[in-house]
């Protein structure tokens, strides 16, 4: 099922907030401890199925100039 937009947003030793989707580019947030930054990021695809019980996403994007590509898929299941 074809998605409109994603945030992830990630906390710990390395905090940030991507925003993901497709076709667009979006500026995001990027902390690794050291210092804090911001990249583009380009979504050439996005699909996700979730539901109460948990989902899956798959990304494929590009970072900064296009020199970064891609490709991540995040799982995330509940036994309840």
């Amino acid at each position: 099922e074809k998605t409109g937009k994603i945030t992830l947003n990630r906390s710990g030793t390395t905090n940030s907030c991507l925003v993901f989707e497709e076709g667009q580019k979006h500026m995001s947030y990027y902390d690794m401890g050291q210092g804090a930054f911001t990249i583009s990021v380009y979504t050439e695809y996005l699909e996700a199925d979730i539901n109460k019980l948990g989902g899956e996403i798959e990304i494929e994007y590009r970072c900064g100039k296009g020199e970064c590509r891609c490709k991540k898929i995040y799982r995330s299941f509940s036994e309840k």
